[in-house]
């Protein structure tokens, strides 16, 4: 018998770690290239690589976790079926 109240982390978890990474990609592209017009050439580039360095060192952590709780997943629904 499996615990389902850690099926149910793994899965917010799981849910999570895709929402930061779809969602800040899609930030880092659209939502902030409209902000950051206002700014000078300079500042809008010193502004972007920053922005875009944060994304990727929290993306270091955030793919390998969906992928391990993506395969958590998996194996547990293999497992679980009649």
């Amino acid at each position: 018998m499996s615990n389902p109240f850690l099926w149910s982390v793994i899965l917010a978890l799981h849910l999570l770690c895709m929402a930061y990474w779809i969602g800040g990609g899609l930030y880092a592209a659209i939502v902030s290239r409209s902000t950051v017009a206002l700014l000078e050439p300079a500042q809008r580039q010193n502004v972007q690589i920053q922005l875009i360095g944060r994304y990727f060192r929290a993306l270091l952590h955030v793919i390998p976790t969906a992928l391990i709780t993506g395969w958590l997943l998996v194996i547990h629904m293999v497992d679980s079926a009649p």
